[in-house]
Order: C-alpha cells, then structure tokens, then sequence
C-alpha cells in the first residue's frame, strides 16, 4: 500500500464526502484516450444503530452481490467507497439505489399506502472539480425517515419495504464501474410480536412475513379453484414462503371469487424437522379479549400483519372452525396435490432447487403413530386441536392412504393423489 492510500483511509471519518485535502494525486495521464474502467479498491454497507454498539453490521459489495433479510427497520445505512484510475483519475463517483414501501395505517386498519418506490436519500457529496486519484465517499441515509409513514402507534409504519444499493464511478475518459449490489429487505416497522409468535419460533417453526398482494416475500403459484374443497369452485390462491434458515415451509391461501376476495385467507407453517406446525386467519385478533369473535379482513386491501391476526389459540369462529378438524396426517398442508399449482409447491423447483430450505415434507416428529412422523400443531393445548390417527375424511386419504399401515377408505376418496404411483404417497409430498 503506497503513502497516498494510506493517507486516503486515514480521512475516512466525516460525512458527507470529504475530499480526502492533501492525499488524491493528479493522475499520470488525465488527458490520453483511457478506455480501462476503474478499479473498486473498497465498497462497504454498513448498516448502524443510534445506540452503541453503533455498527450492527458491516458488508462489503466489493466483488460480490450482499442480500440481507429481516434488517431492523431502524437503522441508518452508511456507504464507504474508494475507488482509483491512476491513468486518467476518478471525475466522479455516484449511488445507485431503489427504495420501495407501503404504509400500514394502523391496527385493524383495511386499507394500506400505496407502493412507493424513489432512490435511496444519502447525504450529499461534492464531485472533484478535475479528476484524482483515488477518490472516496462516506455517505448516510435514514430510510425509514425517508418512507414518512407514520410511527405513532403500533401497526402503522411502512411494510413490503425493501431496496438495493450499488456504487459506480466514472474515470477522466469516461470509461464506468460498479460495485456489487447490496440488496436489503428491512422488518416491518411498528409491529408488535403476540406471545404465539414467540411460541412458534421457540419450537422452530418458520414465523411467515406478512403478506399482500404486493409482497416480494412471499412467490405466488396459481389458483386452484378446480379443486377447491373449502369453497368448490371459487378462487383459492396458493402462495408459499421458504424461511432461509429453516427446513419446512408456510403456505398461505387466500381463498375468493372471480379474482376479488370472498373468503378468508389461511396461512399455515411447519417445521420439517420436529413436524410442529402453526396457523393463523384473516380476523383481526382483540388483545383485551383474545377469544373475541372478529370479523374477517379484506386481504384485497389490507396486508395481513401476522401479529394482528387471529391464531390457534384463539380462533373461535364458526367460519375459521378448528383447523385441526382437516389438517390430519403426516404433514399440515392439504389443498390438492394433483392440480398443477399445488404440485409446484410440492414438485417444483422451489423444493428440489439446491441448498432449498423449502419442503412440506415432516422427516422427525414426537407422534410417530403407524410408523410414520406425523405433524404436531401448536394451539396453547386447546382441546380438539389434535391431529387424530386414523381419522378418516379427505386428509387421511391424501396424507395417510394408500399405505399398508392404514386401513382402506371407501371411494369416493375427495382428493385421489394421483401421484401417489403404486401406493407410494411419499412422491405426494417432497
């Protein structure tokens, strides 16, 4: 590392940009034909907290692309870059960056903001009036300031909020490079966490983003109104989340007609190690009287804030019913395995991809009745949620028939798995 670098990190200090007085040189060749891009010597994201310890995290997007999941919406994002040409120099640097949100507008709230979607503000930086060599930069932004949701209660703040950020820089001959991308995903803001929540992610199960027609967390796989057994043929939309730490999925389905809501939306998520399985429904959940029957939400126009919905310990709706009294066998899911937007969830590349974390298949379990492991739903121990062995009905003839183990149901079977070859019910469920 020559004197000029050297002195070049030293300044890496105040924002907004700071020239660097004293340490870029004069390039050897400002004014011959330079067709050579320049070369990123650093490119860092920090993301900081207005309490100590202040760096909560520190990316480099030197030579490669950073995706970071579930950042707290809080914190401010720095960028430090340097970058030289000793041939022509650096005319400037600049930032390329999307931010994108809705506002939630509060608790039980039926309607959110619209997308929004603008660059990242940094503060601002002069560019060098000539070209040198090596210039920096060392830039903040507030995002969540930026989004000017309102944060005056729980439940409102923005969601869906999410961007990128990347840094290019142009040399004396105009000749461009950029950094990687650092792709950010923040939390949703104003969100509180139910003592369920707690309690599923205590025992591992995957804890779903919230959802909306305008989510980017959640991949839509099409409509299975054909086999829709809770609403014979109206619209039931399948959508699935895979947690990147988690081995086991979420599939939410919220169910209508001709394309607008006429049902409630479902969102179920299992564990593929232990087999514990969570639910939650489209009702708003009362906190004073958690056992309060609730109406259902238009998941048309609102998001749905999983710690505002209904869940397992609480659902007392005779429209939500006792989810147990279907969700029957060896995994939580049972919509329709042979129609071609289930079979993708279950067949397709989001579970046979590599390194996927993604399978409605349960490999462990502490109720391993016929021999097989079975699901264990999590309901505050409420009676009746129970997944009953042997218990007949369109669950135990898709998830536990034809198996020698279990005794034969009469036809009409009300979910024939056809790819179930040769009585292998496995090949049902990946």
């Amino acid at each position: 590392m020559n004197r000029s670098m050297r002195c070049a990190i030293s300044g890496m200090l105040v924002v907004p940009l700071i020239l660097l007085g004293g340490c870029p040189s004069t390039p050897s060749n400002p004014n011959t034909a330079d067709s050579t891009p320049p070369a990123f010597l650093d490119a860092t994201v920090k993301l900081e907290s207005a309490v100590a310890p202040t760096v909560r995290g520190e990316f480099n997007i030197t030579a490669d692309d950073v995706i970071r999941a579930g950042v707290p919406p809080g914190f401010a994002m720095r960028v430090v870059a340097m970058v030289g040409d000793p041939e022509s120099g650096i005319s400037n640097i600049t930032i390329e960056s999307n931010l994108t949100w809705q506002c939630q507008l509060g608790l039980h709230s039926e309607l959110i903001g619209i997308t929004e979607s603008v660059p990242v503000a940094f503060t601002t930086f002069t560019q060098p009036a000539t070209p040198v060599t090596p210039l920096q930069i060392n830039v903040v932004a507030n995002p969540l300031s930026q989004t000017g949701c309102d944060r005056s209660a729980p439940g409102r703040g923005p969601i869906n909020f999410r961007g990128f950020v990347r840094v290019a820089a142009t040399n004396g001959q105009g000749a461009v490079t950029k950094s990687k991308t650092f792709i950010f995903d923040f939390g949703d803001a104003g969100i509180l966490e139910t003592p369920y929540i707690t309690e599923c992610r205590a025992r591992g199960v995957p804890i779903p983003p919230n959802w909306s027609l305008n989510t980017n967390k959640w991949i839509q796989h099409g409509n299975i109104n054909s086999s829709n057994l809770l609403q014979p043929g109206r619209d039931a939309f399948v959508w699935s989340y895979t947690d990147p730490n988690i081995r086991g999925a979420c599939i939410a389905l919220p169910r209508g007609g001709g394309g607008t809501r006429g049902g409630l939306a479902g969102i179920i998520c299992q564990n593929a190690t232990s087999g514990e399985a969570c639910f939650w429904d489209s009702r708003w959940r009362d906190d004073a009287n958690p056992m309060r029957q609730m109406p259902v939400i238009d998941w048309s126009q609102s998001a749905l804030v999983i710690s505002q919905l209904k869940d397992a310990t609480n659902i007392t709706e005779p429209g939500s019913g006792v989810c147990t009294t279907c969700h029957r066998g060896n995994n939580v899911f049972l919509i329709s395995p042979d129609h071609p937007a289930w079979a993708s969830v279950l067949r397709g590349t989001l579970a046979t991809a590599p390194g996927s974390k993604f399978t409605t298949r349960i490999f462990g379990s502490t109720d391993m009745q016929g021999g097989h492991p079975r699901y264990v739903p999590l309901s505050g121990q409420r009676p009746g949620w129970d997944n009953t062995f042997k218990a007949g009905g369109c669950a135990a003839a898709c998830h536990e028939n034809p198996d020698v183990n279990f005794p034969a149901i009469p036809p009409p079977i009300p979910m024939p798995p056809a790819c179930a070859t040769n009585g292998d019910v496995e090949k049902c469920y990946q």
